[in-house]
């Protein structure tokens, strides 16, 4: 195993300077040192400790990502690598956890003394509170933040289908509670847009998972100028396959798009009309607001992106 002591024999310093230099105080030493240290460890492919790092700079070069408890979909695994990514490009590790709120995940996150704790939804101020007085920077998507995003979502699934033709639309939720949060503020974004401009909204069909999950969704009479605005993909699949069960066409009697632009909407048939999202540059946002101590900037997202939301036409609409 590669010690200290053999990086700083190649290097000709101390163990003291290598301990230094690798553990985030470089520059206290020349550019020359510096070099040699860096060079000697990775010739030796030695890594300094967490608990070294953590000793030195009060922190260690982790940055805990909280997951919530929902599906972990194509868009989400976009979002998580893009932020993986970044952050090692500033030298963090990124390790993720799957919030579940117990004081057991929040002891073991302080054990390992992190930079940063990146919430992808609401913290309760309390743990807020708990992190940050044990030096973790926090940054947390607020739940205000992600309706009106997901409000936003649901806005641009209605005022597309009545641009296809619908003359009443009907949105198609997933009955995983887990989804909840997410589902209902694209609910209530379809039906705000609506009612703004005066368009009839059906009452929501509720998705259960599974083989045979489908079976009887839609009526074979279903009104012809029906649009529906489903979760996502996922579950604008699920419509497609329920009616086609029941001879509904798609899109002449029925019309539906879904959200995330997945691979399975482009594997459908016909193809589903989908909303992109442009993740990555939320998970830029992210990434840089947490280095710099701020809030996340809905601005600064639309200045690297003006149109994070746009309709991936298909067949299904």
């Amino acid at each position: 195993m590669t010690r200290s002591a053999d990086v700083a024999s190649r290097a000709g310093v101390s163990r003291s300077t290598v301990s230094m230099i690798l553990n985030g105080n470089a520059d206290r030493f020349t550019s020359e040192t510096v070099d040699r240290v860096r060079a000697a460890a990775k010739q030796l492919g030695y890594r300094p400790s967490i608990a070294g790092r953590a000793l030195a700079n009060g922190t260690s070069d982790i940055v805990i990502t909280l997951v919530p408890d929902i599906t972990i979909g194509p868009r989400l695994r976009v979002l998580i690598d893009t932020m993986t990514d970044d952050l090692a490009r500033s030298g963090y590790a990124n390790l993720l956890r799957l919030d579940t709120a117990s004081e057991s995940i929040d002891s073991t996150i302080l054990g390992l003394r992190p930079f940063g704790v990146i919430s992808l939804g609401p913290l309760p101020p309390r743990r807020k509170r708990t992190f940050a007085t044990n030096g973790a920077r926090v940054l947390e998507l607020t739940a205000p933040s992600q309706a009106a995003f997901d409000e936003r979502i649901g806005a641009l699934q209605a005022q597309h289908l009545l641009l296809r033709g619908a003359t009443r639309i009907a949105v198609a939720l997933p009955s995983d509670t887990r989804e909840m949060p997410y589902a209902q503020a694209r609910e209530r974004g379809v039906h705000t847009w609506c009612k703004e401009h005066a368009v009839v909204v059906e009452p929501t069909y509720y998705m259960d998972s599974g083989i045979g999950a489908w079976a009887g969704v839609i009526a074979h009479d279903v009104d012809r100028g029906l649009g529906i605005a489903a979760y996502n993909d996922d579950v604008a699949l699920g419509m497609l396959s329920a009616a086609h069960n029941v001879g509904v066409a798609v899109p002449d009697d029925l019309r539906v798009i879904g959200v995330d632009n997945s691979a399975i909407s482009r594997l459908a048939r016909p193809v589903i009309t989908s909303i992109d999202i442009d993740i990555a540059s939320a998970g830029d946002e992210i990434v840089t607001a947490l280095l710099e101590g701020r809030e996340v900037n809905g601005e600064r997202v639309a200045a690297r992106t003006p149109d994070p939301l746009k309709v991936v036409q298909g067949g299904s609409t």
